[in-house]
């Protein structure tokens, strides 16, 4: 009985103390296709793919760091903050990666 209201007693400081939500943001890339860009939360390893309006939900707390990558975008690090947990949206802006070419022969 003592070990069962122990597990119970820690699982609830546990989860009054941890302050992880589910974020909703939205990514823009002036222009370019924002579907399929990979957000990775680097303190808790979960991670999101964005849809084919940039729109994304990973769940996060205060200082937590997300990375923002794809192939047609700069790579973009990004660390949650106090704001950032009680807005409605985050907003993500990323620039576009130039695409070099080779010299034509």
């Amino acid at each position: 009985m003592k070990n069962n209201f122990f597990l119970l007693l820690l699982f609830v400081l546990q989860s009054a103390f941890s302050q992880e939500k589910m974020i909703h943001g939205v990514i823009f890339g002036m222009g370019n296709d924002v579907s399929g860009i990979n957000i990775v939360n680097l303190v808790n390893e979960k991670s999101a793919v964005s849809d084919s309006k940039g729109e994304f939900r990973i769940l996060a707390k205060p200082e937590d760091m997300l990375i923002f990558s794809a192939m047609n975008f700069q790579y973009k690090r990004r660390i949650i903050a106090e704001s950032d947990m009680l807005s409605s949206i985050l907003v993500i802006s990323l620039e576009p990666k130039p695409n070099q070419l080779e010299e034509v022969v």
